[in-house]
């Protein structure tokens, strides 16, 4: 039996968080939904947590597999959907009362394919660390916000929008199974097949910035693979030539990402002597200029620094960066 929403939520060893999470959901007015809990593998008491769940609603759907990561899990979840549409939520974070009827009123009020959301990021304690207006791209045309989703200008995540469910199935879109950006080329597809991509202008969803978050995974280059999988994915699907300089642009915000990787766990001239090699690759493939426009603010500061090859500074800027974020977190964990 078909209903409104499919709400998916990945969980591996989330004895934590799951539970506010799942009754964050449970506890919305609207009631047109399913969830399904994707198991993926859990060791501690996540199992025990949900098959608990499962007998307070019917609305429950747990379905267990071996562990296979999180993209692989939200593949899982859609396969089980009946949903008009999907709607991600991650394990350790949570949503406010009233979501679902907020996006039902703006899907009838545009037919939306895809609706952006607001949320709000915060740290483990609830205390706010900013409020993310993907809402300000609102005005955007359908290209520049697929340039911009494509940079990470418009920040990645499955939980960052709501798609409709026959756009996912009808062109076979599906999440891959890499440990960093695996919604990539996700992202990319849904968007490009929308017609009507909405935004929902409230902070509903409370993302929880944790430790040990999916985006804080990778090696020194976490991006890196990622721009070589969307580009290969371009080329296969004659799609290269449209977004050649955007995918430049890409390796922009790949340089950068590797940049402060190295910078955190480097010498200031072992991180120089990297960058420098670094810097190399990306002038080796660069054939054309960037896209401007979806390059987000501390990019096009950076891009100038890369190409006048002023490593010092450019060292400079993510050692001190480190050492503000190094400052924040000791702070926070004293008070």
């Amino acid at each position: 039996m078909s209903v409104r929403f499919s709400i998916v939520i990945p969980v591996f060893n989330a004895e934590k968080t799951i539970e506010r999470c799942v009754k964050s959901v449970l506890l919305q007015n609207y009631t047109d939904y399913e969830v399904i809990l994707v198991n993926d593998g859990s060791t501690d008491k996540t199992g025990k947590i949900l098959n608990n769940f499962l007998k307070t609603s019917e609305k429950l759907i747990l379905k267990e597999q071996n562990n296979r990561g999180p993209g692989l899990a939200r593949n899982a979840g859609i396969e089980r959907a009946s949903g008009e549409y999907i709607i991600f939520i991650d394990s350790d974070d949570y949503i406010d009362e009233g979501y679902f009827e907020a996006l039902d009123n703006i899907i009838k009020l545009e037919n939306s394919d895809v609706i952006f959301i607001d949320a709000v990021q915060e740290k483990i304690d609830g205390k706010i660390i900013c409020k993310e207006k993907i809402s300000k791209f609102a005005n955007y045309s359908k290209k520049l916000l697929i340039r911009c989703q494509m940079t990470g200008k418009i920040p990645w995540g499955g939980w960052r929008k709501v798609t409709r469910r026959s756009i996912i199935i009808n062109n076979k879109i599906f999440y891959s199974d890499d440990e960093v950006g695996e919604e990539a080329i996700f992202s990319f597809e849904c968007l490009r097949n929308a017609r009507k991509i909405s935004f929902l202008n409230s902070e509903y969803y409370h993302y929880v910035n944790y430790p040990s978050s999916q985006s804080k995974k990778g090696n020194d280059d976490p991006w890196g693979p990622v721009y070589l999988r969307m580009k290969n994915y371009l080329i296969e699907n004659l799609l290269f030539e449209e977004y050649q300089k955007t995918i430049q642009s890409f390796s922009v915000t790949a340089l950068t990402a590797s940049l402060y990787r190295l910078a955190s766990i480097n010498t200031f001239e072992e991180t120089k002597e990297k960058l420098r090699e670094k810097v190399k690759d990306l002038e080796k493939n660069c054939k054309v200029s960037v896209d401007w426009r979806s390059l987000n603010k501390a990019n096009k500061f950076l891009y100038p620094f890369y190409m006048l090859h002023l490593y010092n500074v450019l060292v400079l800027l993510a050692k001190g960066y480190c050492n503000l974020n190094k400052y924040e977190k000791n702070k926070n964990f004293s008070s």
